[in-house]
């Protein structure tokens, strides 16, 4: 890989133009942020510099530098342990009816986003939540997900179908419960660094606020909207769904809690569709949903085949950046593969919304004598 070879300046830049030079599958934002954020000094995250990501993401990163000294060995180190946060997500995974680790695991989409971003740290917590609802150990749960949430935002899109499960199963005191373990987990990471560094803590919520729309369908539409009014309208947008998805619990729930899975799955997928950014690694989020609801084969190789060309071009634009075809590229190439992405994230949502409608029970599209 080139992150090895390099050999240039300590310059982020340089560094990237370097990856992009040597492929579009070559880039990763935990070996580019090495450069950006001079990790070989070992800074600590928000303290020592203002960081975009939440606290348990930024609490590997600074753990990760203190103990490595190059660019090679931090994401090496790194990786190590997303690799064993990919495994671990599998096995959990296992342990839900109807699901299929297997179809994370062996996806394309693994091998190429697996190490872009720091993705994987999240999910393996948020199967483990998963996993404890299920067995009805909701308050160890709702730690494990405030860890989540705090690792990566999407987990956070569980808790509100936890909590109506809960009132609908007559536990109105265990939703409360439920709610206040999640806050105070959630506080007690956060706390000391937004206290202590309040810029550098809240640049996680400044730079996504202010953060224009990229490769998503707000690219395709948004025409003549300004970011304030992006954001609100998809904001508006998400809340929309995430109340409907709770109807539908409400009116689907049969005292089963494997009504959550479809629709975790289905809030991620049209999440992701209606947010303003896209970055290539969400399609991790995605796979999880497809592996979680023990999707079709098909469904999870045409996730496979559009994350391919999508992340082709989506980095072929920045090789070209200073070129003349940069612009015809864009046009002609880049908005129409980003719009064939985002009518598969669609499908997707369809399908986790299909197994939400039809009942958790059916059988998986996935024989699991054959991948189990």
């Amino acid at each position: 890989m080139a992150v090895f070879r390099y050999s240039g300046p300590s310059y982020q830049p340089a560094f990237n133009a370097y990856l992009f030079s040597h492929g579009w599958w070559s880039y990763s934002d935990i070996a580019s942020l090495w450069f950006r954020d001079h990790l070989r000094h070992h800074p600590v995250p928000y303290f020592d510099y203002r960081l975009e990501y939440p606290v348990v993401t930024g609490a590997l990163i600074g753990l990760v530098s203190q103990i490595t000294s190059s660019v090679s060995s931090y994401f090496v180190a790194t990786s190590a342990v997303l690799a064993g946060c990919a495994a671990g997500f599998v096995a959990l995974v296992r342990r839900i009816p109807n699901a299929c680790g297997w179809l994370f695991a062996l996806s394309p989409t693994l091998l190429l986003y697996g190490v872009t971003n720091w993705d994987l740290l999240g999910l393996l917590p948020t199967a483990g939540a998963l996993v404890l609802y299920l067995r009805r150990r909701d308050l160890p749960a709702s730690a494990l997900l405030a860890v989540a949430a705090s690792t990566k935002l999407f987990p956070a899109l569980l808790l509100p179908f936890v909590l109506l499960v809960q009132v609908r199963e007559g536990r109105v005191n265990a939703a409360l419960r439920s709610a206040g373990v999640f806050v105070a987990v959630t506080l007690a990471l956060n706390v000391v660094p937004a206290i202590a560094a309040w810029r550098n803590w809240s640049y996680f919520f400044t730079y996504n606020d202010s953060r224009h729309p990229e490769l998503s369908v707000w690219r395709l539409v948004a025409h003549g909207l300004h970011t304030g009014q992006v954001n609100e309208i998809s904001e508006l947008l998400v809340a929309a769904l995430i109340v409907g998805l709770l109807v539908v619990v409400a009116r689907r729930f049969r005292n089963d809690r494997l009504v959550l899975v479809p629709a975790f799955g289905a809030a991620i997928a049209g999440a992701l569709f209606l947010n303003k950014i896209y970055s290539p690694q969400y399609s991790l989020w995605l796979l999880a949903a497809l592996a979680l609801t023990g999707a079709p084969i098909a469904l999870v190789g045409l996730l496979a085949a559009g994350d391919i060309a999508h992340d082709w071009a989506s980095f072929h634009i920045f090789a070209i950046h200073t070129q003349p075809q940069h612009h015809d590229f864009y046009e002609n190439v880049l908005l129409p593969m980003g719009a064939v992405h985002e009518t598969i994230v669609l499908a997707i949502f369809a399908w986790c919304l299909t197994r939400l409608y039809r009942g958790v029970s059916m059988t998986s599209g996935i024989s699991r004598s054959v991948l189990s």
